[in-house]
């Protein structure tokens, strides 16, 4: 059992190395490559490339993630019961998901917001620069006023500030500084409401993927992965992105826009839940011959 339980680890964590290296190369290589003029016309020194390439992939992490998370569940839980394992530890999963989760917050609480002001301010550097000067670093003060680069502490008081001056305008003011307040306030309260979700995202996907992986246990991997990276991957990012647009659009809260996104996916995990509780867990001959034959062509 612990050595299939070790096999089973080592499919969970090549799943989510796999995923994460792959879909931040993705990412990170088409941001550079948006600004490829700016990086390598200038004569920048290698160490200044470098660090923002690293700044680029950190600031990525909080997209890639999620998903990386749902692979590594479901390969990990897939590979498990392929191994004949018929029951779930959901107080396990729960201890790794809760640690997870809280981790996750943090990161994209106070780590995140200090990554993003540094990329900007370096990108804005080395925009600036003329190519035939040394590259001259601004002051990072200047960008903190962005709701980009605030931690979660400063979005809050961001907001009480903003909502008090939005409700001591007037007629006298004009339409359009309520409008830019108006739409700084949703914008900062869209971004903490996003901060807020991220540990219950992560949660809620871990337990997604181990369903997914549980009900696909008999597929074979070449068949599986390509579902979660062409179907279930868009999806996920794409329901987000329309409740994002909501928001920005004043047709939703931010608050209401994340609940709804969440209990959407909650939802669906529920289903999946539902559909692998009437599997039968306690396999047959032959299921047993089949799971020994899959074992012998894991791939």
């Amino acid at each position: 059992m612990i050595r299939k339980n070790r096999i089973a680890l080592i499919h969970g964590m090549l799943g989510f190395l796999l995923t994460f290296l792959v879909l931040i190369s993705i990412l990170s290589g088409q941001f550079i490559e948006k600004y490829s003029v700016d990086l390598f016309g200038k004569n920048l020194d290698t160490v200044v490339i470098i660090k923002f390439t690293a700044l680029v992939v950190v600031d990525f992490v909080n997209i890639v993630m999620p998903i990386s998370i749902f692979v590594m569940a479901a390969l990990y839980h897939r590979q498990l019961f392929r191994s004949g394992k018929t029951t779930i530890k959901y107080k396990s999963a729960l201890l790794v998901t809760t640690i997870i989760s809280i981790t996750s917050f943090f990161f994209a609480a106070f780590v995140m917001p200090g990554n993003k002001t540094r990329l900007i301010g370096l990108l804005y550097d080395i925009q600036m620069n003329d190519g035939k000067s040394q590259l001259e670093r601004t002051d990072l003060k200047v960008f903190q006023n962005s709701p980009m680069c605030k931690n979660y502490s400063q979005l809050g008081e961001a907001i009480d500030s903003l909502s008090n001056n939005l409700a001591l305008m007037d007629e006298s003011d004009s339409k359009m500084q309520q409008e830019i307040t108006s739409r700084m306030l949703r914008k900062t309260m869209l971004i903490r409401s996003q901060i807020t979700g991220f540990p219950f995202l992560i949660f809620i996907l871990y337990y997604a993927g181990m369903f997914v992986g549980i009900l696909n246990r008999r597929n074979k991997l070449v068949l599986f992965l390509p579902g979660i990276y062409f179907i279930i991957f868009p999806g996920i990012y794409y329901l987000s992105y329309y409740f994002e647009n909501r928001v920005k659009l004043n047709l939703l809260s931010a608050a209401n826009a994340q609940l709804y996104y969440l209990s959407i996916l909650t939802v669906l995990t529920i289903i999946l839940y539902r559909l692998t509780k009437k599997q039968q867990y306690s396999p047959d001959q032959t299921e047993t011959n089949e799971i020994e034959k899959m074992n012998k062509n894991n791939f």
